[in-house]
Formats: C-alpha cells, sequence, structure tokens
C-alpha cells in the first residue's frame, strides 16, 4: 500500500504542479468557448477489473454534458442493462471534474467524482460501489505515450485502484481518424466484489463465509484495447474492443461456490458523440 500511496502523491503532484497544468495557456488547443455534449454509448460486457457476471450484462448509456472553457466539466448519464434475466435501467450516473491540456497537445489529466445509483437487483460486479474519485494523467512521447490512473472506490469498504497503461496513436493525415493500440494493467483491492456478493446473497446469520485477501493491493486484470475514433463537423464516431485477462482470484475457503471463476473475455464499446 506505501508504493500506492507515493503513486497517487506523485500523480497530483503532475496534475497540479506543473506549469502547463495550472496557467491559462493549457486551454489554446481547447476549444475557446464551453460546449454541450449528448452521447450514445453500447458495452457489450459489464466487465470491471477483468470481472464479470455469470452471463453477459449489456448497457446501453444515454449522456448529456456541460463543458466549460476552463475544463470543468459535469454530465449525467442513465444506462439501459439488458441481460438474460433483466431488461431495465440498472444504472444513474452523475459525473463532475476538471480536464486540462498543455499547449504542446502531449501532456493532458483530469481528476472526476462519479456518483453511481444502481438499482437494488443489479448483477453488476460493480453494484456495491456508490462513489469513485481518480486522478489520471497521459503523456505522448511520439513513438509511445503513457497513461496512469489512480484512485478510490467508496463502498461499503474502500477499495483503492491503480490503473498504467501504454500504447501508440496513429492518426491519418488530417487527424479525423486515429486508432490507438494499448495494452493496461489493472490493481487494486477487491472490496467490491465481496459487496457485490453479499448485495446477490446474503450469508446466514452467524455463518458469513470467510474471505480471502480481499483488501490485499494487487494485480487483477491484464487488457489488451484498439481504439479507434472518427470526427466529422460536431460529430465524433468511436468503437474499441477489448480482451481481459483477469488474474488473482478470490476465494471464499467456507463456500467455494462464491469463489471467483475468471475467464479470459473479449468484449466491445462503440460510442457516438456530438458537440453544440
Amino acid at each position: 500500500m506505501a508504493y500506492f500511496i507515493k503513486f497517487v502523491c506523485v500523480l497530483w503532484v503532475v496534475v497540479l504542479s506543473s506549469p502547463q497544468a495550472i496557467t491559462q495557456e493549457s486551454f489554446e488547443n481547447s476549444p475557446s468557448k464551453s460546449f454541450g455534449k449528448a452521447s450514445v454509448n453500447f458495452l457489450s460486457n459489464d466487465v470491471y477489473f477483468g470481472r464479470a457476471y455469470d452471463t453477459a450484462i449489456s448497457y446501453t448509456t444515454a449522456l448529456l454534458g456541460y463543458y466549460h472553457k476552463t475544463g470543468l466539466f459535469v454530465n449525467a448519464s442513465a444506462s439501459y442493462g439488458s441481460s438474460v434475466s433483466y431488461h431495465r435501467f440498472d444504472l444513474y450516473t452523475l459525473t463532475g471534474g476538471y480536464e486540462f491540456l498543455s499547449p504542446d497537445q502531449k501532456l493532458s489529466g483530469s481528476v472526476t467524482v462519479d456518483k453511481y445509483f444502481y438499482n437494488k437487483g443489479s448483477k453488476s460486479i460493480k453494484s456495491a460501489v456508490k462513489t469513485s474519485l481518480y486522478a489520471n494523467v497521459d503523456y505522448d512521447f511520439g513513438w509511445l505515450f503513457f497513461d496512469a490512473s489512480a484512485g478510490a472506490n467508496f463502498a461499503n469498504k474502500t477499495d483503492f485502484a491503480l490503473t498504467p497503461g501504454v500504447g501508440h496513436n496513429f492518426y491519418t493525415g488530417d487527424s479525423k481518424f486515429s486508432v490507438s493500440p494499448s495494452f493496461y494493467m489493472y490493481a487494486g483491492s477487491q472490496h467490491f466484489y465481496s459487496g457485490f456478493r453479499n448485495r446477490a446473497r446474503r450469508p446466514r446469520p452467524g455463518q458469513p463465509p470467510a474471505l480471502q485477501d480481499n483488501s490485499t493491493f494487487k494485480i487483477l486484470d491484464y487488457e489488451f484495447s484498439i481504439p479507434s475514433s472518427y470526427e466529422t463537423g460536431k460529430f465524433t464516431f468511436s468503437f474499441t474492443p477489448y480482451y481481459a485477462i483477469p488474474v488473482n482470484p478470490l476465494v471464499y475457503p467456507n463456500a467455494p461456490m462464491l469463489s471467483e471463476k475468471l475467464k479470459n473475455r473479449l468484449y466491445a464499446e462503440a460510442d457516438i458523440a456530438v458537440k453544440f
């Protein structure tokens, strides 16, 4: 945990102390005026740190946001969940934060707070999480970009998470189309999983199943992805396939049926957004 705290401190120093991050010049390459954004997103399977429910849960999410020229933003979204057991609005999310872009467009970052409102019967692995707080920094070296996020997920108990990644950006000559093959490592604790199981199946009084290592900070998942996007006018079309390789399953020694049964997962995400 000590190295996680050190990393978070370094991340905050980069975000808040970089001269490019805190001066008005940070917005020279950002829109000169505030704008709104609406989008529709489809996620083929709700995968979180490589984990997912036994059967796939897809989400179709409608989002409406406002982005101020200073970098502050706020948005709200509603997610319709579809699975073999239900079809309903399963999640509502409120998001606020701050983002910046350096004048040379190499350094970018953000600080984001999310508030989640899950349906009480949600089967999402993340459904026990109520609020999250994350900081992100991305630097493009040209031949390679480095991206890192660190934060906390608040449920009945707090999980800390760290997600470093690398990749390369390919652009067409007019920069309207881009493809960015990437590799990320997801690490953190797993109170979110025990919280999900407690929501799904409560143990009998006096006989709570013993859980192993849910508070240990460890690598949970490796993911390969190929994000692509195309911009035309005020519209942006995006598509990203993912391949998740989860590791280090949680074990319930007294209730093996609740233990994690991990498997690699291929899923995808598509998004259409418009600025106004």
